[in-house]
């Protein structure tokens, strides 16, 4: 899958996720954040694979904050509470990165890790 069509699904999924009703047991409750966080992860990684010509396309996307937010979400999990994730999926960068995403051409080339 390109990646501009992975970054559309893992914001999808995260929106599905958090709409999902806030009356459940702690357990759900649980899943529900890890699955969020791991989106996240999956959002943050898929955007390190956009060319840079691309990105510079849109200056009002936070790539590099996306990107750095991934790093603390692997490196930094005990940092990470549910505040968190709600303040993201509230803000507006989300709209905002979907806005851009949608005007990428999803056929293009992914920077491969051996190249950034």
């Amino acid at each position: 899958m390109v990646t501009i069509l992975q970054i559309r699904s893992f914001i999808d999924e995260a929106r599905h996720i958090d709409q999902q009703p806030e009356l459940l047991p702690d357990e759900m409750q649980r899943i529900k954040q890890l699955a969020l966080e791991r989106l996240l992860i999956n959002l943050g990684e898929a955007t390190t694979r956009i060319p840079e010509s691309e990105k510079n396309k849109f200056p009002d996307v936070p790539w590099r904050d996306i990107s750095a937010f991934r790093n603390v979400l692997v490196h930094d999990y005990e940092g990470i509470n549910a505040t968190i994730i709600r303040d993201i999926l509230d803000s507006d960068k989300l709209n905002i990165m979907l806005d851009a995403v949608n005007q990428l051409n999803p056929d293009i080339e992914q920077v491969r890790r051996s190249n950034r």
